[in-house]
């Protein structure tokens, strides 16, 4: 665990069970019995795993695959795929226009690129847990701000 990760405030425990966790996990969405069983079959290959697994470098990989140049791609996917549009307007006019309490936004096709980088992907690297993972984050946004700079003064005529 990184100490420069806030929100993590004691070590991992480490997990008492193998391969049971892998069959009885609630999973929020239909994961394939083929998938279910290579899974159990690489937990159960790994001594290491079921005495006390990387969950966290999971948990940093899933969330760095969300930022750097492939959370650009799919940003601008994602709002070709609802009809958003890659001008935005200010921060402020969206959060009072388009955000609810909670943080949920009200309409996704008035969400963009730009704002899913400054609500969203500026946050992710002081939410990892390991210290690579945190350095490559920081990389990662800050290519990210490059691009979202650039395009923003090329969108204004600057470039």
């Amino acid at each position: 665990m990184a100490e420069s990760s806030p929100h993590r405030e004691s070590e991992p425990t480490g997990w008492s069970t193998d391969s049971q966790i892998v069959r009885e996990f609630d999973r929020p969405v239909r994961v394939s019995d083929a998938v279910i069983e290579t899974l159990i079959e690489a937990v159960e290959d790994w001594p290491e795993l079921s005495r006390s697994p990387p969950v966290f470098e999971f948990v940093d990989a899933d969330k760095l695959d969300a930022i750097g140049s492939v959370g650009i791609a799919r940003s601008f996917m994602l709002a070709g795929q609802f009809g958003q549009s890659i001008i935005s307007q200010s921060s402020d006019e969206y959060v009072n226009s388009n955000i609810v309490e909670n943080g949920r936004i009200k309409d996704v096709s008035k969400h963009s690129p730009f704002m899913e980088y400054e609500f969203k992907f500026k946050k992710i690297p002081s939410k990892l847990f390991t210290q690579k993972a945190i350095e490559i984050g920081k990389k990662r946004l800050g290519y990210m701000e490059n691009y979202f700079t650039r395009l923003s003064k090329e969108i204004d005529g600057e470039l």
